[in-house]
């Protein structure tokens, strides 16, 4: 078999391959008496089917998996050998070729290639990332403990909405339709909000835009690329969810929700914390529920600092990329992706996978940042320490392994595991080279940042 490379520009190749009879006769033969083993063809007695007869009847069909086998597992030896690293994968030049049953010949096959550029990481870009330690500010938390009076209040539906009630119903337009809720306390429009109190009962109306409904482009992309157990159902495009938010939609009412809120006390501390609260007094109550906000607005500070990193590396970094190559790959090997859409596709594809590809170069030269099936199981295990704490110890080896084997049968479990990890791992490495500095900012302010960068 011969393998040769021709450069056909910057970052594109076309690679030939010469396959002889030689290479794949033997290969063909064993499969083609393998064949004429289990074939039930009538005329013919179990086991006793010809090979001759096999090979006209199925010849062409071994032939052509047996190609592709060997193709591909030449190409992938030939470009690891070579130290030829791809992005996508390569791609076969169409051109027709005759398969022959009865006999052995050589095939050419050519493909292109899309080659991974060569770069230097600039660490320094992560460092203008800012790394926010956040306080909890009185607005902030005054706003949270009347959200809570209102979630842990007594709930009734009255026939007819007043100021402040909630609507559930169905949000249709076009051929997007999804149950979801109308809450005042969440939503911006104040015509909406007024829209919604005024004597709306089951099988009104309203008319509305997505903006009025959520805060952020964000906000609009996970309503509608979630079921309601906010897992992933679909990917919203940028030109979706420019669709989504030119359109009308209407919100039939199908139930109206009241809460009586309940007074800040003794009922509200055991309803919000349980039992065993601990509870004496309001500012007590305060303090915790503080302390609660800020575990959590400092786990976004995290998610903030990270996105902020990543898109500092990915854009000042100077990763060129075979582009006519890869949306010709993606036009060719995704269903969903055509020519008329891979322009407001290829964008969103060619950010990602510079990011993979910094990712790939942090791993190469930092063995730590790799992630191996071992990791992914202490993670899981770590997992059911802290779901199960109380129920099952460190030291309960066979049935912590019983509970991880548990979770890592769901693929999707890990998938979110091998990521979570990576990103540690690689913001780990970051943090060798270039420590993130730290301000502390109040919740408010954090909030107003988020908005205003969506």
């Amino acid at each position: 078999m011969e393998i040769q490379t021709h450069s056909t520009g910057t970052l594109t190749a076309k690679l030939s391959v010469k396959v002889m009879p030689e290479d794949y006769q033997e290969r063909v033969d064993t499969q083609l008496k393998d064949y004429a083993k289990r074939a039930n063809i009538k005329g013919f007695r179990p086991g006793k089917v010809p090979v001759g007869v096999v090979r006209k009847m199925f010849g062409k069909g071994i032939i052509f998996d047996e190609l592709n086998k060997l193709l591909s597992e030449s190409i992938n030896s030939y470009l690891k050998e070579n130290n030829i690293g791809l992005v996508g994968e390569p791609l076969p030049i169409t051109k027709d070729i005759e398969l022959e049953s009865d006999g052995y010949q050589a095939y050419d096959f050519d493909y292109e290639l899309g080659l991974a550029p060569e770069f230097d990481i600039n660490y320094g870009l992560a460092g203008n990332a800012p790394y926010f330690r956040i306080s909890i500010d009185n607005d902030v938390l005054d706003k949270e403990i009347e959200d809570m009076r209102g979630r842990f209040g007594d709930m009734s539906n009255p026939d007819e909405s007043i100021e402040g009630d909630t609507l559930f119903g169905k949000i249709t337009g076009g051929e997007w339709e999804k149950m979801g809720t109308l809450n005042p306390s969440r939503i911006p429009s104040e015509r909406l909000k007024a829209e919604m109190g005024k004597s709306r009962k089951a099988g009104d109306i309203l008319t509305l835009k997505m903006e009025e409904v959520f805060e952020n482009d964000n906000a609009i992309r996970r309503f509608w690329e979630t079921n309601v157990q906010g897992e992933a159902v679909r990917d919203i495009s940028d030109a979706e969810l420019a669709e989504l938010k030119g359109m009308d939609f209407n919100f039939e009412v199908r139930k109206v929700n009241r809460v009586a809120k309940i007074e800040v006390g003794p009922a509200l501390y055991e309803k919000a914390f349980g039992e065993d609260h601990g509870i004496t007094d309001e500012a007590e109550f305060r303090q915790r529920v503080a302390d609660d906000m800020e575990k959590f607005f400092n786990r976004e500070a995290i998610r903030y600092y990270r996105s902020q990193a990543i898109k500092a590396l990915v854009e000042g970094s100077d990763i060129p990329l075979p582009d006519e190559f890869l949306q010709n790959y993606l036009v060719r090997t995704r269903d969903q992706i055509t020519e008329s859409n891979i322009g407001e596709i290829y964008p969103s594809y060619g950010r990602s996978l510079r990011w993979r590809l910094l990712v790939e170069k942090m791993q190469s030269v930092d063995e730590s940042v790799k992630v191996n099936q071992d990791d992914i199981r202490d993670r899981a295990r770590q997992m059911v320490l802290s779901q199960f704490a109380g129920m099952v110890d460190d030291g309960d080896t066979a049935r912590l392994d019983s509970f991880a084997q548990y979770y890592l049968k769901d693929e999707k479990t890990v998938e979110r595991l091998f990521d979570e990890l990576l990103e540690d791992r690689v913001f780990m490495h970051l943090g060798k080279s270039n420590p993130p500095v730290e301000e502390t900012i109040s919740a408010t302010d954090f909030m107003a940042r988020l908005k205003a960068e969506n």
